[in-house]
């Protein structure tokens, strides 16, 4: 079934309509040609919108494999620092031990 909805609003020219057509919604894009004809073209959100929902996840992994590989580095880096600085702290007592 579908629901009735203007399809020139007043909303805003440049915001294509929504309509709800078997439970699935599409979005309509209407143009005028030639002063007397319309093209209409309804097209469902979910292929509208399935190339930007892809690209938005695979952007969201790259950014987290990112993310995990400076905090992995920033780890590594400090757990080296902790061992270098127990190393000097021992080699100071060997040396006040030895004198």
């Amino acid at each position: 079934m579908m629901k009735e909805v203007p399809i020139f609003s007043e909303r805003s020219p440049k915001i294509p309509p929504v309509i709800e057509y078997v439970g699935e919604k599409n979005t309509v894009f209407v143009t005028e040609i030639m002063d007397q004809w319309y093209v209409v073209m309804s097209v469902s959100d979910k292929e509208l919108f399935r190339e930007e929902k892809r690209q938005m996840i695979v952007n969201v992994v790259i950014c987290l494999v990112i993310f995990s590989m400076i905090a992995a580095f920033y780890y590594l880096g400090y757990c080296n620092e902790q061992i270098y600085a127990h190393r000097v702290e021992q080699m100071k007592m060997e040396e006040q031990a030895g004198i």
